[in-house]
């Protein structure tokens, strides 16, 4: 759902917060993104956990129900 939802907004900035940081892959983690509200993979060096920041949606699949934010 979270694909179909930002399909057309690749490209754009998003505020949110790191929610988890991977423990074998530390560039690897979930963002949850505050509007609209959806839950995503982020990848990036120094993944700040628990902090916000601005993201940017490098892609956005429907269909496969990928999506991934960079930091910003």
């Amino acid at each position: 759902m979270e694909a179909a939802l930002l399909k057309d907004r690749a490209g754009g900035l998003f505020d949110g917060c790191v929610v988890d940081v991977g423990e074998h892959r530390p560039t690897r983690g979930t963002v949850q993104v505050i509007s609209p509200a959806v839950i995503g993979r982020i990848e990036g060096e120094h993944l700040p956990l628990g902090v916000r920041l601005r993201v940017r949606l490098t892609r956005a699949e429907p269909g496969s129900a990928k999506i991934l934010f960079t930091p910003a």
